[in-house]
This record gives structure tokens, C-alpha cells and sequence, in this order.
């Protein structure tokens, strides 16, 4: 299911939350994306900026992992002060980075970040105030475009698995961007 909106394409789009990490959120959300993806071309998208990792997930991670991951991106995105857009080189470097599922044919990985990176370090370099805080409808406009950047690549459907407890961020990726958000939590 693909919605057209004013901008473009925008893949159906769940996000699997929770305010506390350790309840099996991230397992739930790839186990979802595979049963999705028997249907239809899949992304599952690793916004966990707590602790990243679906790209480590045995049976769905990549054989050929990306150098480098969605915060590496968004780092050199940052640097160009690309903060009113994104430009056709910007949506080509981000579309290099989704590598296919070892075990899943139309299920495609997009990692937080690099195989061998620090995450933490990286996290660090992200000016993350700038566009969820200071100006969160660029930080909106971001995520929609890469959303639209997604649709147009054929992706139907993109799974989010996003970071614990109430922040920023999270608020961008439960209440404006999803379809459908899911909380996940444990008794």
C-alpha cells in the first residue's frame, strides 16, 4: 500500500516504539518486516539512536554491509547545511546505503550506521538540536523526503525502529511521520 500525497509516493509506513529498551521492540519490529515483506518490497529502517543494530540481526542482515549508515549520512548532509532539502546527489548517496537481506528477498536493511563505526561518536557529531528542536518542521521535511525518496524507489511498505522514551525525535517518528505507530512494552 503506497499513499500519494502532495509531494509524492510515501510508502505505508509503522513505527515501533517504546519508553524503555529491552523489551524486544527492535526483534518485533524485523520479525513484522519479514512477514511484510513476503508481500511486498520492504525497508526496515534502524532509527534506534540509543542502541543501533538491526543490521546485526542473524537471517536479515546484509551479506554486503554499507561502509556506512544512516548517521554518517546525515553528518555529511549536515556539513553542506543541506537543511532545506534534499538534492538528487543527497538521495542517491542515501539510497546506496539500504542493502538487501541476507534471507529475505524483498526485505532491505538501512543501519543506523557503518559495520565497524562508533556509533556513540557519531551520534555525538549529529547537530540533532538544529532540526528537531530549533527548526523541527526542516527536521519533518527531512524525514518526509526520504520517505518520498523510499516511495520512488519502489519501497511499499517501511518499518521503523525507533529510540526509547519520550525525546525529539521520538515524537517526529511516532506522531507525524507513521501510518501506524506500535508501542512495545513488557508487564
Amino acid at each position: 500500500m503506497v499513499e500519494r500525497e502532495e509531494s509524492g509516493v510515501i510508502p505505508f509506513t509503522v513505527t515501533f516504539y517504546s519508553y524503555k529498551g529491552g523489551v524486544g521492540r527492535t526483534l518485533l519490529a524485523a520479525n513484522v518486516a519479514v512477514e511484510l515483506a513476503r508481500q511486498a518490497k520492504t525497508l526496515l529502517w534502524d532509527l534506534d539512536i540509543e542502541a543501533p543494530g538491526l543490521h546485526r540481526i542473524e537471517g536479515i542482515r546484509p551479506n554486503d554491509p554499507a561502509p556506512e549508515g544512516m548517521f554518517e549520512w546525515l553528518i555529511h548532509w549536515q556539513k553542506r547545511r543541506s537543511l532545506d532539502g534534499l538534492t538528487e546527489r543527497d538521495t542517491a548517496k542515501l539510497l546506496k546505503l539500504i542493502r538487501p537481506s541476507q534471507g529475505v528477498g524483498n526485505l532491505h536493511v538501512l543501519a543506523a550506521h557503518g559495520l565497524d563505526a562508533d556509533f556513540a561518536d557519531l551520534y555525538q557529531k549529529i547537530d540533532w538540536h538544529q532540526f528537531l528542536v530549533a527548526e523541527p518542521e526542516r527536521g519533518l521535511d527531512l524525514l518526509k523526503a526520504m520517505l518520498e525518496a523510499f516511495g520512488k524507489a519502489g519501497y511499499e511498505r517501511v518499518i521503523i525502529d525507533a529510540r526509547t522514551g519520550v525525546t525529539d525525535i521520538g515524537g517526529l517518528l511516532t506522531a507525524l511521520i507513521p501510518h501506524v505507530s506500535v508501542l512495545v512494552g513488557n508487564f
